[in-house]
């Protein structure tokens, strides 16, 4: 029997083109009733490609179309076949009743490999130390204090300077290297992971923007880390340890943190370069996209703005006499007892979440409450 390339090669040009538009076409219309025309050889991934600069609305669309879960299917021997579900059983079955059995998985981490061995690409132990790491620090009262002080102080001293200075620079390093290295991991989840590899050996396209991105990125912590180290050193050398201020950031709170038994990198150069990026991503634009959207939001309801005030009103003494021009303050006491605003500001991100996307994997056969069964194609 001959071979398909040989069946190929006798056939003349316009024959060809005729077979392939056929394969396009019923391709297409094999999805006609659904939301993604799934190709052949190349599958659904033209569709991702088209749609990219608008990938959350094009998403909302395709979950409309198709009930909250589909499969995307990627190109021909590629494992790029991913299930997407935003159906709320599922979710709360992935995320919540068995979180254990979703790892990140290995594609992840390569994928996001610029945040080292960060609690974002951590599973399983190293998530679990890193977590209650973080959130012993985090919900510590001495770092409460630290954002509580540091936040009124950018807003009253640092932001409108902080702004005229950007705008007069054009660009900050850092930042552009934050942004750069967040694109280009999102351009490889649009893409098979075997076609980025190749992209990153070479050098080139997005990969090149990442690798400059990195050492920028690196470089900027790596300096800010040493001096910090140093000024820790120098307190404690002049007026001993007990009597320092070492003010309650997060930076000082793991330098100093004593890890006992638990992960031997916990004080490594690497393990804290590693967080460093991670919390400053979580932190970066999770907050600024949040806000965005908070506003936003409250901006097209006038009744919700009305209530906020209102509260706010109730709550601070002088606001009940009138703004009169003056900016005003809250500190953290006062935002504790804001029920409404919290309550707006969670609905805000119920509507707007700041990461609309969870990748996961999965160890072994996993059937999900909607009934959608999801199988290991890949073990790399």
């Amino acid at each position: 029997m001959a071979s398909l390339w040989s069946i190929l090669i006798k056939w003349s040009y316009p024959e060809l083109f005729v077979a392939f538009a056929c394969l396009f076409y019923f391709g297409y219309l094999r999805r006609r009733d659904g939301a993604l025309p799934n190709w052949p050889i190349l599958g659904m991934l033209p569709s991702l490609a088209f749609n990219i600069h608008r990938v959350h609305d094009w998403l909302v669309d395709v979950f409309r179309k198709t009930g909250c879960t589909f499969m995307f299917n990627g190109p021909w021997f590629t494992h790029m076949d991913i299930l997407c579900t935003c159906d709320p059983a599922n979710v709360h079955h992935i995320l919540s009743t068995n979180f254990s059995d979703f790892p990140k998985g290995p594609s992840f981490s390569k994928i996001f490999d610029v945040l080292g061995g960060g609690i974002f690409n951590s599973d399983s132990e190293s998530w679990r130390i890193q977590r209650k790491m973080a959130h012993s620090l985090i919900s510590s009262k001495r770092f409460g204090a630290f954002v509580a002080r540091t936040s009124q102080e950018k807003v009253d001293k640092g932001l409108v300077h902080v702004l005229k200075h950007i705008i007069k620079q054009g660009q900050v390093p850092f930042a552009k290297a934050m942004d750069d290295a967040m694109e280009a991991v999102a351009f490889r989840h649009a893409m098979p992971e075997s076609w980025w590899m190749v992209l990153k050996r070479l050098k080139i396209g997005k990969e090149k923007k990442l690798a400059e991105a990195w050492k920028i990125i690196d470089h900027f912590i790596n300096q800010h880390v040493s001096i910090r180290r140093e000024e820790l050193y120098k307190s404690r050398t002049n007026v001993g340890e007990n009597d320092c201020e070492e003010g309650g950031d997060l930076l000082t709170a793991y330098i100093n943190y004593q890890p006992g038994d638990e992960l031997a990198i916990l004080n490594s150069a690497k393990f804290l370069r590693d967080t460093t990026v991670n919390l400053m991503l979580a932190g970066r634009d999770t907050t600024s996209a949040a806000l965005t959207w908070f506003f936003w939001v409250v901006s097209m309801n006038p009744e919700v703005e009305t209530k906020i005030l209102r509260e706010l009103k109730a709550t601070s003494p002088k606001l009940r006499e009138g703004w009169h021009g003056k900016l005003k303050v809250f500190d953290a006491e006062e935002l504790s007892q804001l029920v409404y605003l919290h309550a707006a500001l969670c609905e805000s991100l119920r509507l707007f979440p700041p990461v609309p996307f969870e990748h996961k994997s999965v160890f072994q056969r996993q059937v999900l409450p909607t009934g959608y069964k999801i199988c290991i194609v890949s073990q790399q």
